[in-house]
């Protein structure tokens, strides 16, 4: 398979590069297209299309590399947890007949799709790219969060989820979309993050190439602490309802955020940042891929 490079418009053959040649490629591509992007204006279209044009050249490249591991990941667990903790946070906001949930980022929709099965959802998503097998009673719009958001009234989402997306968030536009997840949110809505933690990262291609411990590079833009987004998340007011607590690689627990729990949290993750574990360390599973279940206050 032939791909046209963004940095230098070189073609490479991606079918005879091995591994570490794939992931070298896929940093330089990556790495490349996250600092053009840094010096466009916020929300311009101009960023959008060239996200959207390296968003193309490196899903093939993650295709390949795919296709040389020799062991496979499967996405069925993962799922399940995000589902469970999904799950838990509806059966605990009040009754309504019909829930209006919204994702950010969802890329496959196999979430969205999960849940379209169940009448009391009406369920809508967006993604720059988003699948194209989604289930009937599910509208996925593709186009940039910032645009798919304002499209909302006030306060009328109940549950915004976001896997693994608040991350990619540019530094320069951040702020505008928690202002207007704020927004559109209702009163009684939920909101369920999960992002990696920049303490076991970086999480993006960067590890791949410069190791543990090193700055994003790629398209982690706002890869941070778990202190570092509840900061991030109380600035734009929204606050941590419960608190999910990771013991072990497939469970969650999830605990009402009182008796200072999330302080508590905050300082477990203090002192293992400070001891700077790796990420196959067991600590992993406590700071590996941080849930947040927000409300307003």
């Amino acid at each position: 398979m032939i791909i046209k490079r963004i940095s230098n418009n070189q073609k490479v053959n991606i079918d005879k590069l091995s591994l570490d040649e794939l992931y070298q490629l896929h940093f330089d591509e990556e790495s490349y297209t996250a600092r053009q992007m840094e010096q466009l204006p916020p929300f311009s279209e101009k960023r959008i299309q060239l996200l959207k044009q390296a968003y193309v050249i490196i899903e093939l490249i993650k295709v390949k590399e795919r296709e040389k591991k020799s062991k496979v990941v499967t996405k069925g667990v993962y799922l399940k947890n995000f589902r469970a903790i999904f799950d838990r946070v509806v059966a605990r906001m009040q009754f309504k007949e019909t829930y209006t949930v919204v994702e950010l980022g969802c890329g496959n929709c196999h979430f969205l799709n999960n849940i379209a099965k169940f009448k009391q959802y009406k369920i809508y998503g967006c993604d720059l790219h988003p699948s194209d097998n989604v289930a009937a009673n599910v509208v996925v719009k593709k186009e940039s969060i910032y645009n798919f958001l304002k499209s909302f009234p006030n306060d009328s989402i109940d549950v915004l989820v976001a896997n693994n997306v608040c991350e990619h968030f540019m530094k320069d536009e951040a702020g505008a979309i928690y202002d207007l997840i704020y927004q559109k949110l209702n009163s009684n809505g939920k909101i369920i993050f999960e992002i990696p933690n920049l303490y076991v990262g970086p999480n993006d291609i960067t590890n791949k190439i410069r190791g543990h411990g090193k700055t994003p590079l790629g398209f982690h833009f706002m890869e941070q602490t778990y202190k570092q987004n509840i900061k991030l998340f109380k600035k734009h007011h929204l606050y941590t309802d419960y608190i999910a607590m990771r013991f072990d690689e497939n469970k969650y627990v999830l605990l009402k955020n009182v008796f200072g729990l999330n302080s508590l949290k905050i300082f477990i993750e203090s002192i293992i940042g400070r001891l700077n574990f790796k990420c196959k360390n067991k600590l992993f599973i406590i700071l590996g891929y941080n849930v947040y279940v927000l409300k307003k206050k």
